[in-house]
C-alpha cells in the first residue's frame, strides 16, 4: 500500500556598517540551496516500482493443479489469514501479473455439495484503479472433473482500497491478503458469484 522534508535552511544575513563590507558580504555569501533531498514519495514510487518488477518476474500463465492448493486446507478448515511464517506484501506492485487461482463455493441450498476450481488470473493496477481477469480451466463437482477452458474470461474491474483489491464483474471479488514464504507468493479473499452464493478464492505463483 507519504510526506517530504526540506533539509535546506537559510543563513542568517551578514550584518554589515559599509556599503563596501555590503557588497564583499554579496559576493562571497554562499549561495543557499534549494534543492529538495530525495523524498519519501520519491522512494515509495521506486519501491513500489521494484516491487512490480519482482511480481512479474514471478508471474505465471502455467496451467495450475489441484494439488498446488492443498496449503489451503488447514487443521480448522479453509485457511483465510496470513501464517505467522507468511511476509505480507503492502505495495500494490507486488500484486500484479499472472497467477493461479482456486474457487470454492458451496451452493446455499444443498451445504453438501461444493464445486472447486482452478484457472489462471491476472491482476492489474494503475494508481487506485484495478482490474482482474479469470481464464477458467478446470473444475470439479462432486468429485467429477470437467473442462472448463471453453467459458469466456470473466473480466472485473474495480479499484485498490485499503490494501485490498476489490472488483466487480457479474461476480465481485475482494482480495483481502497478499504475502511471500518459501520463494512463492500467496493472496486470500471473498467471491460474490453472480446468484448471490458466496466462495473463497485463493492465488498462488
Amino acid at each position: 500500500a507519504e510526506s517530504s522534508s526540506k533539509s535546506a535552511s537559510k543563513a542568517p544575513p551578514k550584518v554589515t556598517t559599509s556599503e563596501a563590507e555590503k557588497t564583499t558580504a554579496a559576493t562571497e555569501a554562499p549561495k543557499t540551496t534549494t534543492t529538495k533531498p530525495a523524498t519519501t514519495t520519491s522512494a515509495a514510487k521506486s519501491a513500489d516500482g521494484i516491487a512490480r518488477e519482482e511480481a512479474l518476474a514471478l508471474s505465471t500463465e502455467e496451467k495450475p493443479s489441484f494439488g498446488e492448493f492443498e496449503w489451503c486446507y488447514g487443521q480448522f478448515g479453509l485457511v483465510r489469514d496470513i501464517p505467522e511464517t507468511g511476509e505480507q506484501l503492502t505495495r500494490s506492485g507486488s500484486w500484479v501479473g499472472s497467477w493461479k487461482y482456486l474457487i470454492i463455493d458451496t451452493p446455499q441450498e444443498d451445504a453438501e455439495t461444493y464445486i472447486r476450481e482452478i484457472g489462471n488470473a491476472e491482476i492489474g493496477i494503475t494508481g487506485t484503479e484495478a482490474m482482474m481477469v479469470l481464464d477458467h480451466y478446470i473444475y470439479e463437482m462432486d468429485g467429477e472433473m470437467y473442462d472448463d477452458s471453453s467459458t469466456v474470461d470473466s473480466v472485473l474491474s474495480g479499484e485498490v482500497t485499503s490494501g485490498t483489491v476489490d472488483v466487480t464483474g457479474g461476480e465481485r471479488i475482494t482480495i483481502n491478503y497478499f504475502w511471500k514464504e518459501n520463494g512463492k507468493e500467496y493472496a486470500l479473499g471473498d467471491m460474490v458469484l453472480q446468484d448471490g452464493t458466496e466462495a473463497y478464492i485463493a492465488l498462488v505463483r
